[in-house]
């Protein structure tokens, strides 16, 4: 397996992990590959490819009742199982009688680094708090090194993984299952994988929700800890004040940072993807230029602004968090047809969106039928020249399409997007999803108090 700075990403559950994990891989088009279970916890993993991959956790409430007359834990022990065990973590502080975290949460990046004790040093010298030590983990095909770090954004961590000297298809501990559930009219039919068809090929970024004005903060604390340098969301970008929006009912700030030099500290990847032109992506192994992007994208609201659906996130995620992960493909014409086709539901722009655009479109050599995209609901945006981040000056775009909250409140969702050159986001990209995102809200408010 090629190694990649984002390892995987981890998703808490409060409960019926196993049905949430049939309805991910259905509607996302992925396949269960691994899975393990401990007495007070169970953790499946999902992937599209080697570069996407996703665990789900969920927390027994208490032992199976086979596993009880041996297994008669107290709460204090259980406590202490869960803090020695490499791979678990709970995600909320607020938990239920059985110890269970209340909420649902995507809370974990995992990073794939080259020298885990070298990063853990650096992080503490920086005062960041270890959840977990160096733990050496093994199994027939090898070993790897784990630890856990507590960023200094909510209940967002990032486990650390040395991997050069394992073989093996994702952790000790794991047992690979590579299993398809297909639904059939009498329930799931267990299958093969198949190839993905859905064209995902990366982890694009990872956006967080935060507080207002303390997104320079949470930089400089990722570029102390990681070593990890500013990235220009768009063109217009202001040094020090990100790309702000500032219109009626949206008041925003972006800023972005990116992990861009492989060299210099502990995250690691062997392996570049190029775009191309065309939408196609190459891989080339080893490569000089840089590593994978590993790009994070802060969103926080104005200082005195309206409520928004950051607000709503912090609100609803009883704090700051991830609030969507954007999944690359090299055709989301074809994607988000077939992810539609399996029941992913997502959310509309406005209807006056392709009339504004309309002129923008017409300057575009796009190869995709602009009516094709309309028909999906699929964004498109330009990058326009004097790209702060590589100085292009030709005009590229991207096409972005970001589904409904995944969760029973309006926390975390997800993005699907194809880059056509664009490097950064495109502004009318962002007013449409937020005004999509803010009617989707109002709707539901408006829903409930009908109810």
């Amino acid at each position: 397996m090629l190694q990649h700075s984002i390892h995987h990403i981890e998703i808490g559950v409060r409960e019926n992990g196993e049905e949430f994990v049939l309805e991910l891989c259905k509607k996302l088009g992925l396949y269960r590959a691994g899975y393990r279970e401990t007495v007070h916890s169970r953790q499946w993993l999902v992937r599209a490819n080697d570069w996407v991959q996703l665990l789900v956790t969920e927390i027994r409430s208490s032992p199976p009742e086979q596993e009880q007359q041996n297994c008669a834990h107290s709460d204090q022990q259980r406590g202490k199982a869960i803090a020695n065990d490499p791979y678990l973590v709970l995600w909320d502080q607020d938990v239920d009688e059985g110890g269970r975290p209340v909420r649902n949460s995507v809370f974990n990046v995992c990073l794939t680094v080259k020298d885990i004790q070298r990063q853990v040093e650096r992080l503490e010298r920086c005062g960041a708090k270890m959840e977990k030590p160096v733990t050496v983990m093994s199994d027939a095909d090898g070993e790897v090194k784990v630890a856990m770090v507590r960023s200094c954004l909510g209940n967002v961590v990032h486990t650390l993984v040395e991997r050069q000297h394992y073989s093996g298809f994702f952790l000790p501990g794991f047992t690979s299952i590579r299993r398809q559930d297909v639904k059939t009219d009498d329930g799931y039919e267990i299958r093969p994988p198949t190839p993905p068809r859905n064209r995902i090929t990366h982890v694009d970024h990872v956006t967080f929700a935060v507080e207002v004005d303390t997104s320079q903060d949470i930089i400089a604390w990722y570029e102390n800890a990681f070593g990890m340098k500013r990235f220009y969301v768009n063109s217009a970008e202001d040094d020090g004040e990100g790309f702000v929006i500032n219109l009626p009912n949206m008041a925003l700030r972006l800023k972005a940072f990116e992990y861009w030099k492989c060299a210099e500290t502990g995250v690691s990847s062997n392996t570049t993807l190029h775009h191309h032109s065309n939408g196609d992506v190459g891989v080339n192994d080893d490569d000089d230029d840089g590593c994978n992007k590993l790009l994070f994208v802060i969103a926080e609201s104005l200082k005195d602004s309206e409520p928004n659906q950051v607000d709503t996130f912090l609100k609803d995620h009883k704090g700051p968090g991830i609030q969507h992960v954007a999944l690359h493909t090299g055709n989301i014409v074809d994607t988000v047809s077939r992810l539609k086709q399996q029941g992913l539901q997502f959310v509309d722009p406005p209807h006056t969106y392709y009339k504004e655009i309309n002129g923008m479109l017409k300057d575009l050599n796009m190869k995709e039928s602009v009516s094709r995209l309309e028909d999906l609901g699929i964004l498109v945006d330009v990058e326009y020249g004097n790209d702060k981040n590589h100085g292009d000056k030709k005009a590229k775009y991207l096409l972005q399409k970001f589904t409904k909250p995944i969760f029973e409140v309006n926390t975390f969702f997800f993005e699907i997007i194809q880059r056509m050159g664009a490097t950064g986001f495109g502004a009318n990209n962002i007013i449409a999803l937020w005004r999509s995102l803010q009617t989707l809200l109002q709707t539901e408010q408006q829903q409930q108090h009908d109810v």
